[in-house]
């Protein structure tokens, strides 16, 4: 429904998903890694990109893709820094000088959510605060949905909260509505 509205709109985007593999892809890194290495690094198996639509793809043509990511199922971990840097770079090679760039980031948890006893997880939440740093310093705007999680507030100065997913569109199509409004006031609890 989103992706919908934005295309009736004439309003380009792209619409990307990030996970990784089990947390045993690594395992083989992590323990051949020097002391120094796992001092250093707190992501060891792969991140996968999923490219549902890209900027210049009609979205008619791959609506169907857009329909496969709700089935595409739960990975299992959620690097957001990383993937949050990959789409701002995404976006900004994709827009001309001047254009307005906006971000949307869905997230159904915190960064790599299912490690949260793991000591490297503050590491994580580092980086995606210094990511979110980043990517709005470089002109940016970022706007995080919670998808029941509250997680976003943590992270994300703009955000919204959906307590169910089938809020999800409705809630959505109300914050693209603040964002392209302009003078609005786009505070978020």
């Amino acid at each position: 429904m989103f992706a919908e509205v934005l295309a009736q709109l004439r309003i380009p985007f792209e619409v990307l998903g990030f996970t990784s593999g089990p947390h045993t892809d690594g395992q083989h890194r992590f323990y051949a890694a020097t002391p120094e290495d796992r001092a250093i690094f707190a992501r060891w198996g792969g991140l996968r990109t999923i490219v549902y639509k890209d900027f210049g793809e009609d979205f008619r043509r791959v609506s169907g893709r857009l329909d496969a990511m709700a089935r595409f199922g739960k990975g299992e971990a959620n690097y957001d820094g990383e993937s949050l840097l990959l789409a701002a770079r995404r976006l900004a090679a994709a827009s001309r000088p001047g254009e307005r760039r906006i971000l949307l980031v869905l997230s159904d948890g915190l960064p790599a959510g299912t490690v949260t006893a793991h000591p490297l997880w503050s590491r994580q939440q580092e980086h995606l605060h210094t990511a979110v740093r980043q990517v709005r310093a470089a002109g940016i705007e970022l706007f995080g949905i919670g998808i029941e999680s509250d997680s976003v507030r943590r992270y994300y100065p703009e955000h919204v909260v959906v307590t169910s997913a089938a809020d999800l569109p409705r809630e959505t199509v109300r914050a693209l509505d603040q964002l392209l409004r302009p003078g609005c006031n786009r505070r978020h609890a």
